[in-house]
């Protein structure tokens, strides 16, 4: 009896970690998820695009998804704040989008994730 005991506390101190939240395992979450796509084709444009995202005087290039089609674009990496973004690629207009906010919240008061679809519009020559 005795031996089960002590393997009884073995397992539930192997198995809990105090400084666990429990489910709340989500890390280095974006904040900013921006999906591009060109606005006639609803295709990826045909220039690389690129994201900027400014709240005050914080400033960060978004991250682009290698592989990903329709280009994706992340930023604001477990960053709450309220966000300008820039969309650009060559030969399209520029997108932008004013006081993007992006949260935290929930029981693991984690970041809420903004996806923003993004269309850009070709430069007529």
């Amino acid at each position: 009896m005795n031996v089960f005991l002590w393997a009884l506390l073995a397992l539930l101190i192997a198995c809990s970690n105090p400084f666990s939240n429990g489910d709340c395992v989500a890390v280095g979450v974006a904040g900013i998820n921006a999906t591009v796509t060109e606005r006639a084709t609803n295709q990826a444009p045909e220039a690389s695009p690129t994201m900027t995202i400014v709240d005050g005087s914080y400033q960060e290039l978004g991250t682009l998804l290698v592989g990903s089609n329709p280009p994706r674009l992340l930023g604001a990496i477990e960053r709450p704040g309220n966000y300008r973004v820039v969309v650009q690629a060559s030969g399209y207009r520029d997108f932008a989008q004013e006081n993007v906010a992006v949260t935290r919240g929930g029981a693991c008061n984690s970041i809420r994730s903004m996806h923003l679809s993004v269309q850009l519009d070709r430069i007529e020559r």
